[in-house]
This record gives structure tokens, sequence and C-alpha cells, in this order.
């Protein structure tokens, strides 16, 4: 059969544009491979990349033909037809949409080649560059660089789809030139009257991903998203209600409306849609209490398709919202963390452990889990996660020496880099966990004492004196600095006197007792909730008894699926303890739970024989 008759060059690229099929592409192109030129190459590759989002095995063909087409433009003699700037920045476009290897020698010139002639581009091509190379998920940081300067001078010129999708594109790929995003950022701005609502969203994502702070900017992007709520899809609700929260809009305006479009589109929310609204809402500190439920329910309801991230996230914000009760809302979102605890990163490790601590989880199997985790990841944490990780342990109990000496190791190695707050709660954490080890409390001690100036608040300071009294020793002026402070709050040494804790006060009065109530210690960095004195012993010394009502405060939540009443003291109660034995005050600390109280009659013979049996061996 005689080769088909060649044919001109416009009828080629025209058959070319037009083939309907991957397949028809391929004929095109083999019947006339002695016909082509650059400029053909590059149509190719345009075409496979309309070819190639429809299922798996098409893209896979597409991304190879497309590979084989870029190649031979790249062996094309320079200044050809087809061999310009502008094709070079289609072909990487097509790239984008197939998502090509970044790797792949054929892109790798590609780039190289883009970025010579990124001179010549124009203000389209030096979009389309930057957008391919963020959803390639290009690493190089050279190639990210010169591709996102080049945009600079083309940001004028922008039209408003080129503006937002040079925004994103340089969000996704972390760019931190400041030049880059005041020039894209401000281009969206400037366009936002042609901003669809797509776009709208894309580029109030791109400036909280970029850490933009230019109030006006961050305004006008977030009332224009606002004026275009009705148009939202249900993702773009979500985005940009994550996207606010980002960026710390307080405007109640803005929150009530961009929440509000969430619940309407709660239904068609994907899971991630609804982990990234409930965290949202956990960050604007939304506290309607109906919000907090319709969208932890949504949550509920699609935890079985929660990847790590969503788990992660979800878990984060019930903890942060600190109002959600219910426990089977509690119980499914922590086992989708276990679940998914092999996949979790560093940031989301130390996250869902902090979220445990902070809901007050108990279960063995939980903790040893996430703490596994945490050990895992250890050596990618930041200050933040290794001062968060120590407080976690602390407060869940955690006993496994190595994991308590290798989360306060990282602390160690982060010391300089802790911010004041986060040093205290490091501190008072090794004192719960009694860390001895000076290598570990000296520098912990030393970072709260070199900035203990900025340590006003009243908790920080009992923090700061719970752990110098347990022996991790402050310098003079921050132990000074601290008590001034809990002297200018006498009020809050002042604890509410509860039923329960009167009516013991009462029973004990009757038993020949004469209890004082809430007698401070160490100056006030703790006290008890009542001391008694015994009867004289043969040298004339009265010992004194501290006694500690503790309520359900004072516990972690029962293990889940237990039925007990309460879980482990909690770490304030153990510190608390830990100093009234400690202080050479008392003879002992007796502890009364308040189930064990609730249990008793409410009659008085009853009373005085629990208590009776309490004292029994220390009053003797």
């Amino acid at each position: 059969m005689p080769p088909p008759s060649p044919i001109d060059a416009p009828l080629l690229t025209s058959r070319l544009k037009n083939s309907k099929t991957l397949a028809h592409l391929r004929r095109h192109a083999n019947d006339n491979a002695a016909s082509m030129s650059a400029l053909h190459d590059s149509v190719i590759c345009v075409a496979c990349g309309r070819f190639g989002s429809s299922d798996e095995k098409l893209k896979s063909e597409s991304q190879e033909f497309y590979l084989l087409a870029a190649k031979l433009w790249l062996a094309r003699p320079e200044g050809s037809i087809g061999r310009e700037a502008r094709n070079v920045a289609n072909i990487l476009h097509a790239g984008g949409k197939l998502k090509v290897d970044p790797q792949h020698d054929v892109v790798r010139r590609l780039l190289d080649e883009s970025v010579r002639m990124s001179r010549e581009f124009e203000a389209q091509h030096a979009a389309n560059c930057i957008w391919a190379v963020a959803s390639m998920g290009v690493e190089d940081a050279k190639i990210v660089s010169a591709l996102s300067r080049a945009c600079i001078d083309y940001a004028r010129d922008y039209t408003s789809q080129e503006a937002s999708n040079a925004l994103w594109a340089i969000a996704t790929l972390r760019v931190t030139d400041a030049d880059v995003i005041s020039a894209l950022s401000g281009a969206c701005v400037d366009r936002v009257r042609d901003l669809t609502p797509q776009n709208i969203v894309s580029s109030l994502w791109a400036i909280a991903k970029l850490r933009v702070t230019d109030s006006g900017m961050i305004s006008t992007l977030a009332r224009t998203c606002v004026s275009l709520v009705k148009e939202l899809q249900p993702n773009e609700a979500s985005t940009a209600l994550w996207s606010i929260a980002t960026l710390g809009v307080t405007n109640a305006g803005i929150i009530t409306t961009l929440t509000q479009a969430c619940l309407d589109r709660v239904k068609d929310f994907s899971p991630y849609d609804a982990a990234t609204s409930l965290w949202a809402v956990a960050k604007l500190g939304v506290t309607d209490a109906s919000v907090i439920t319709v969208l932890s329910q949504a949550c509920v309801d699609r935890v079985r398709d929660f990847t790590a991230h969503e788990s992660s996230t979800s878990i984060w914000a019930i903890a942060t919202l600190a109002n959600v009760t219910d426990a089977t809302t509690i119980e499914l979102l922590v086992q989708s963390c276990i679940d998914h605890v092999i996949d979790l990163n560093p940031q989301e490790a130390a996250k869902v452990l902090w979220a445990i601590a902070t809901l007050r989880i108990s279960d063995a199997h939980v903790i040893s889990s996430v703490s596994s985790a945490c050990i895992d990841h250890i050596r990618e944490f930041d200050a933040q996660a290794a001062s968060n990780s120590i407080w976690a342990i602390a407060s869940l109990g955690v006993a496994d020496a190595e994991v308590i000496t290798t989360v306060a190791k990282a602390c160690v190695n982060h010391v300089k880099e802790l911010s004041p707050q986060e040093a205290s709660t490091v501190l008072w954490s090794a004192a719960v966990l009694n860390i001895t080890d000076s290598s570990i409390t000296n520098p912990l001690a030393l970072a709260v004492s070199q900035q203990f100036h900025s340590l006003i608040r009243l908790d920080d300071a009992k923090q700061c004196l719970q752990a110098h009294f347990s022996g991790l020793t402050l310098n003079k002026d921050a132990v000074n600095f601290f008590h001034d402070i809990l002297l200018a709050h006498p009020a809050a040494n002042t604890t509410r006197t509860s039923n329960q804790l009167l009516a013991i006060s009462a029973a004990l009065s009757r038993l020949g007792y004469s209890p004082k109530i809430n007698v401070p210690v160490y100056n006030g960095i703790v006290s008890t909730d009542m001391m008694i004195e015994l009867p004289a012993d043969g040298s004339g010394r009265k010992a004194r008894l501290a006694i500690e009502f503790d309520g359900p405060k004072n516990y972690l939540r029962p293990s889940m699926g237990s039925k007990n009443r309460v879980g482990p003291i909690d770490a304030r109660t153990r510190i608390r303890n830990a100093l009234l034995k400690r202080c050479n005050v008392y003879e002992a600390l007796i502890t009364i739970p308040f189930y064990e109280w609730n249990d008793v009659p409410r009659d008085k013979e009853k009373e005085e024989e629990y208590l009776k049996k309490k004292l029994t061996g220390v009053s003797s």
C-alpha cells in the first residue's frame, strides 16, 4: 500500500487540532511524519493534554505520546516554525494537565528551555508555565524561582483568569519571594470585579497559603467572596471558610455568611470539605452550638472515608472547640486517627497527640499508638510540635521512659526556638513527668529564666513556680517576678467551696476536728481543699493532714467502652499531689474521689463512718 500523499502544513495542523481521539491523533501524526515541524509537535502535546483526563489508561497513553512529541520538539532546530517561547509554554501547560512526571528527562529539558526563553514570553505564556510547574509538582527551586519571577513582568497584562491561576500556582509551590507574591496578589485584587466565584475562592486560598497580611487585600477578596456567596459550590464554600480562618479574619458578618454557606451545602460536602469546615469554625472561635453540631455530625457521617489529614484535622477541631461532649462523636474521630496513624505526617501526629490530651482520653492503646507515631517523626518536629507533645504526654500520664526522654530531648534540641509560653509549658510538663536528668532540666529552666519578663499571665506564673518548687530551679529574679504576679491576683487564690466540701467539713467537725478550707501552700501556687490537725502526740507535736476532694475535672475520661466512671487523675492533680507531699507541711495527703463521696448515703453516721475509714492509719 503506497504511503499517503504529503499534505500542507496548515491542513496538517488543522487535522491534529481537530483529532477527536488519541488514536486519530496518532494516525495523523504517523501518516504525516515527514511533514511534521516543531509547530505540529506542540499541537500534538496540547491535544494530548485534552485527551488525558478521561480515565487512567487513556491518561497513561496520552502521557506517553506527549513525551514523544515533546522530545521531537526539543530536537527541532532553534528558530524553526513552532520552536518558540509560546510553544514551550503551551507544551508545559498540557503537561500540567496530564500531570507528567517532572523528573522525566524530557520534562526537565522542557523546564530548562522555558526558563531560557522566558524573556520572550507574553503574559499568557508566563501564567501557563507557572501553572504547569505547580500542577506537575516541580520541586527544583531554580526553575520555580525563575518562572515565578518571570510572572512579575507580565502581572499588569494578565487577564483575571491568568492572574488567579498564577497566584494559585505560587501558593501551591510555596513561593516566598515577596516581590512575586505582591505582584500576583495585587493583580488579582486589581481585577477583582472580573473574577469568577472560583477565581475569587482560589485567590483567597492562595493569599491564605502565602500568609499575606495586607488587611486591605484580605478584606477586598473576602468581601467579594461574600457578595458571590450564592454562586459558590460546596468545595468553594468550605475553602473560603478555611481561608478566612487561616487569614485571621474577625469580621462577624463575613464569618457568619461563609459559615452559613457551608451549612447550606453540607449535604454535598466531601470528607475533605467537612473536616476543613469544622477546622475553620474551631479556628475562628465560633461558639454557635447548632453550627458545631451540624459540622461535627458531617464529619462523623463521612469518617469512614477520611484520610489521615482529615482525621487529624477533625479531632484537632473537636478538641479546640471544647464544647463537643458527645462521646460517640469523639470516639469515632479518635478511632479514625488510630486507623490512619501510620499515615500521619509529623505535624498531624503532634496535632493528634495534643488533641487526645486536650480531650482527656485515657485509652492506653490510643495513647501508645499516637505517642509512637510522634516518636517516629520526632526528628522532623519543630519547636511547637515538640512543646505540644511533651505537654500531651504529661497530661496523659505517659510513663514510658523512652517516650518521655525522646520527647524531652526534642524540646531541648529546639530550646532556643521556644516561645516564652512554650518554654513555660515544657518546664511545667517536665516537672509533671518527674524528669530529673539535668541535661534536660537545666536548659529548660534556663529558657524560662531568660524569658520570664514575657510571661505575665497568672497561669504562666503558676506553672513556672510549680515547676520551680518541684525541683526545676529558676533564678531568683524569675521566682520573684512570678510571685509578684500571684500577689497581684489575690482573688485567683480564692476557690469557690463546693457543697460536697462543706458537707465533708461538717462531718469532720462532728468527729472533733477543726478543718480549715482552701489552705494555700508555697505562697499560693497550690492550695489544699482542707487541712486538719491530729491530736498532739507524746512530744506535743500536732500532725497536719491535707484532704483533697477530687471532682470530675480532676480525672481523665474513662477508657472507651469501659464501665469505669473516671480515668486516671490528670496532670494538674498529679503535680498538686506531688507538691503537697513535697512541702513538708503535711503528714499525709488524703484524697476523696467525688464518686466515692456521692455513693455515701446522705446520713450523718454514714458520712462519718466513711471519713473514719479514710483517716484510718494516719490518725492513729
